[in-house]
């Protein structure tokens, strides 16, 4: 049997799976995509949608939800969730 347990943030840094997933989403739907750090502040203060991918319909706006949070549960995006370097 396997268990997940969700720790993200202070054990498990998240930042690289999130990059993937949104890059990866934004070269799909043939979106611009922010620079890390901006997508990173997004990320972080709960920004919608449309700062993330910016001049993108509406209708494509959830296709990019919709994607992007299937490529985070996916087993690559799982996978790419590393412990921070100073967890023991």
């Amino acid at each position: 049997m396997k268990f997940i347990l969700e720790c993200d943030g202070v054990v498990l840094d998240v930042q690289p799976a999130y990059w993937a997933a949104y890059t990866a989403v934004c070269a799909e739907l043939g979106a611009p995509r922010i620079d890390p750090a901006a997508f990173w502040r997004a990320i972080r203060k709960g920004a919608a949608d449309g700062d993330l991918v910016r001049g993108v319909k509406p209708t494509r706006l959830r296709d990019f939800r919709r994607r992007f949070d299937e490529r985070l549960e996916a087993d690559e995006g799982i996978a790419a969730i590393e412990p921070h370097s100073d967890v023991g």
